[in-house]
């Protein structure tokens, strides 16, 4: 397996680990495992040092990539499950600045099915909330990895 195939399976295995942690020890320790000082991310870049100096570059490039999309979902994934939650903490007068996240209409239709009351206002909802966010996401990703670019 190349260098590149380890660190998108060392990004997937990271990713799946994130998803299924449940708690900040686990969080921690999944950090230590992959960017610790005997790190499995560590291990992947050491090997760099017998690559052509071409090869070299692209790389550290997709490493990087790895890294920061390892960080970002270790802030994001949290932030995505709990917001949603709380509003159900907050009255419901105010649960509508929660309108723009599509998680919190899922959280809606969820509740609303196990309440027995119909749920297709709010799976709507969900889609037409999470449009805007999936096209940005993407042109974000598109922006920051110049995707179309590396197409040619």
């Amino acid at each position: 397996m190349g260098m590149m195939e380890s660190l998108a399976q060392l990004r997937e295995e990271a990713e799946a680990k994130l998803k299924s942690s449940k708690s900040s020890e686990e969080l921690e320790q999944l950090l230590v495992d992959v960017l610790g000082r005997n790190g499995s991310l560590t291990t992947i870049l050491r090997a760099m040092g017998k690559l052509e100096s071409s090869e070299r570059a692209s790389v550290g490039a997709f490493a990087n990539n790895q890294v920061a999309a390892v960080g970002v979902l270790k802030i994001l994934v949290p932030i995505g499950m709990i917001l949603p939650i709380s509003a159900m903490f907050v009255p419901e007068s105010w649960q509508l600045i929660y309108g723009i996240l599509p998680m919190y209409w899922q959280y809606r239709a969820l509740s609303a099915i196990l309440s027995g009351e119909p749920a297709l206002m709010y799976s709507l909802f969900t889609f037409v909330v999470s449009v805007p966010w999936f096209a940005a996401t993407l042109w974000l990703f598109t922006k920051k990895t110049n995707f179309r670019n590396s197409l040619r």
